[in-house]
């Protein structure tokens, strides 16, 4: 028996590629923050019902809600994210991996991209306030007025504060 031989072709095509770029972040030890970026459709096809997600590569950093919905994005087109993020008061300052798969829909079929890297940075703690003394000389055996400035450090406005001033011995503060 003589073998058969069969020839045919198959379509081979561009393979869909996408960056991340402009990845940025607000993450500090023990406080809330926000990595944001952009992904890029590198092409050669617009990808319909597109999903990044996000999964980071260290149990410091807790994102809530891994998968965020991008509108419809032509070869070319790019879309911004934004990934709210808690980060544990156990953490170490310093850089993380985190890395982004696109999941989008092609031929009825949903696809997931390669893996896209990326950096961010957490910085280390900080506390809340600043205080720092205006006016706090005293004289031994009166009554003085001490004046402190207490400054927010964190990037968001804060209210409904109550302040509490502790003294030592010789001093005395009357309340809080």
């Amino acid at each position: 028996v003589a073998p058969i031989e069969i020839t045919g072709s198959v379509p081979v095509s561009e393979s869909q590629s996408f960056a991340i770029e402009g990845v940025s972040d607000t993450l500090r030890v023990g406080f809330d923050g926000t990595i944001t970026g952009e992904i890029v459709n590198e092409g050669p096809k617009p990808v319909a019902e597109p999903v990044l997600v996000i999964e980071p590569q260290t149990d410091s950093l807790y994102v809530e809600d891994t998968r965020y919905a991008l509108p419809r994005l032509e070869a070319g087109d790019s879309a911004s994210f934004a990934y709210p993020t808690d980060v544990s008061g156990d953490a170490d300052a310093g850089p993380r991996q985190v890395h982004f798969t696109l999941e989008y829909q092609e031929d009825d079929r949903t696809r997931t991209s390669s893996t896209l890297p990326a950096r961010v940075e957490i910085d280390p703690y900080q506390d809340a306030f600043s205080v720092e003394g205006v006016q706090t000389g005293l004289t031994v055996g009166e009554t003085s007025t001490v004046t402190l400035q207490v400054t927010n450090q964190r990037a968001v406005p804060l209210q409904n504060i109550d302040a509490l001033a502790y003294t030592d011995s010789p001093l005395e503060a009357p309340g809080d």
